[in-house]
């Protein structure tokens, strides 16, 4: 059984997984209603590389830019009637809440806040946890790096958390 976790749920802005069993073949639809290189695309993005890393490549992933798996509504009830395992409902808030330079590594730590819907099913599709109606208010932290003396200004995510 696949558990999408609360650190790593924000990223997927609108998610569906599909395929039972963890392999190679076991697909991650993410979709969103905003473009590819919106904060959305690049959270997306940032998520398949974390998951990607985590899990040794067990997970394909096709992104579904501008509401390429409907709107917000359809994707709610998606949720609702088993198709898709999680979505991000609204994102509440993006406060900075640390911020250091050792040497030349610049870190950022920001605080996330969403409304979530999020459901784990096992292998035959019944509920193990959550609830396809609820919402659920969820809070974590990102720690982002950037080298400042580099000439590439991409900023790397380096952590994810739950707040302790």
């Amino acid at each position: 059984m696949f558990k999408i976790t609360k650190p790593t749920a924000i990223f997927a802005t609108l998610g569906a997984l599909t395929g039972g069993a963890l392999s190679a073949e076991t697909e991650v639809k993410i979709g969103y209603a905003l473009a590819p290189d919106s904060h959305y695309g690049v959270a997306a993005q940032k998520w398949q590389k974390v998951v990607e890393a985590e899990t040794d490549g067990k997970f394909s992933f096709r992104h579904f830019p501008s509401s390429g798996l409907g709107g917000e509504r359809e994707v709610v009830e998606g949720l609702q009637l088993g198709t898709v395992e999680a979505t991000i409902v609204s994102l509440d808030s993006a406060d900075i809440t640390a911020a250091d330079l050792t040497g030349s590594t610049a870190r950022l730590t920001v605080r996330f806040g969403s409304q979530q819907m999020t459901v784990t099913r096992d292998e035959n599709g019944e509920t193990v946890e959550g609830e396809p109606e609820s919402v659920v208010r969820v809070v974590d932290l990102w720690t982002f790096a950037h080298i400042s003396r580099s000439s590439d200004p991409t900023w790397a995510l380096v952590e994810t958390r739950t707040p302790d």
